[in-house]
This record gives C-alpha cells, sequence and structure tokens, in this order.
C-alpha cells in the first residue's frame, strides 16, 4: 500500500447468541463503525464463527473490494 492509500476496513461484529447479544447492543456498534474513517464495510451476523457466518464474511469481503492490505475487524467471543 502507498502513502497516498487509504486502507480499507471491513467490520465484522458477532451478536453470539445472547453471549454478547444480551450486553452489547451490536446493531447500534455496526452503525456506529460505519460513521468511522476508512470502514468500507461494517456487518452484524448472529453467529460470525459458524460456517455460515465465515462465508458471509468471505463474500462481503469479495463484493466490496477488499485486499490483503485491507484491515479487518472481528469482533467475537471465540
Amino acid at each position: 500500500m502507498n502513502e497516498k492509500e487509504k486502507p480499507r476496513v471491513g467490520v465484522f461484529v458477532c451478536h453470539c447468541g445472547v453471549n454478547i447479544g444480551a450486553v452489547v447492543n451490536v446493531p447500534e456498534v455496526v452503525e456506529y463503525a460505519k460513521t468511522l474513517p476508512n470502514v468500507a464495510y461494517a456487518e452484524g451476523n448472529l453467529y460470525t464463527c459458524s460456517s455460515e457466518g465465515l462465508s458471509k464474511i468471505e463474500e462481503a469481503i469479495r463484493n466490496i473490494g477488499l485486499r490483503a492490505s485491507s484491515r479487518f475487524v472481528y469482533a467475537s467471543d471465540s
């Protein structure tokens, strides 16, 4: 990544059922993340660590053009 190229950040927040969702307002965290500098994508998932959740992350990365020089935030309990 050259100095002029801004990083693109993908944020993925897991509800983890009641493990996280009972104490964190995940939709609010996702909406806040969308307002942060360089965040290209943010989403919440019920179980991000499941096969389906991981597939959604892979799909989002492909669809929004994140690449190896991108940054990722994966908020989960596992």
